[in-house]
């Protein structure tokens, strides 16, 4: 069964504590990473359990959840659809790579 991202993104949201308690919202290639305001919310068990999801663990102050190559910049998409949200600088490096891949 194909996943659906917007099904997905609507369940990992939820399970994160709803879009009022994300703070920071990025993704790396195969990783949404979320910083949320109170991480008593998040739901960790139900998001390793969450079909589509590939693995969750909570590192330096943010929540990874493994979505896979491609399919985590659908999610991030319709999870970026919230103003609220705030989106995670870039570093100096991501920067300059992104950039230079402009060129």
């Amino acid at each position: 069964m194909a996943r659906d991202a917007k099904v997905v993104a609507n369940r990992v949201m939820a399970l994160l504590g709803g879009e009022g308690n994300i703070a920071q919202l990025n993704h790396c290639a195969t990783r949404l990473r979320v910083v949320a305001k109170d991480d008593e919310q998040v739901d960790a068990e139900g998001l390793s359990a969450t079909e589509g999801v590939h693995g969750y663990f909570f590192q330096n102050g943010q929540h990874q959840v493994i979505l896979g190559t491609g399919f985590v910049g659908k999610v991030f998409a319709i999870m970026k659809g919230n103003e609220a949200i705030e989106e995670a600088p870039q570093t100096e490096e991501k920067k300059t790579k992104s950039a230079r891949s402009k060129q």
